[in-house]
């Protein structure tokens, strides 16, 4: 069901450069896009890219066997509305 970077560990945003970081939060806005129509919510509504990205860092870094889809998965648990 899930496709594209979303299948990568942990361990390979960990090492991505910025520009590559970059690619993966664009991943994210578009899962957390597609979440929120299907769910019928908004989640993330008013946190910044920069907090987005510190906060999928610090997931990843802590988590680093885990993909990154799981990582978007708690963050949007994380932060419901």
């Amino acid at each position: 069901m899930v496709k594209g970077l979303g299948l990568t560990k942990c361990t390979t945003f960990n090492s991505a450069t910025n520009d590559e970081k970059v690619i993966y939060m664009s991943w994210l806005a578009g899962f957390m896009s597609s979440h929120n129509i299907l769910k019928k919510k908004l989640h993330a509504k008013n946190i910044t890219y920069n907090r987005s990205q510190l906060w999928i860092e610090s997931f990843c870094y802590n988590n680093p066997n885990q993909t990154f889809k799981n990582a978007a998965i708690s963050f949007i648990k994380e932060f419901p509305k």
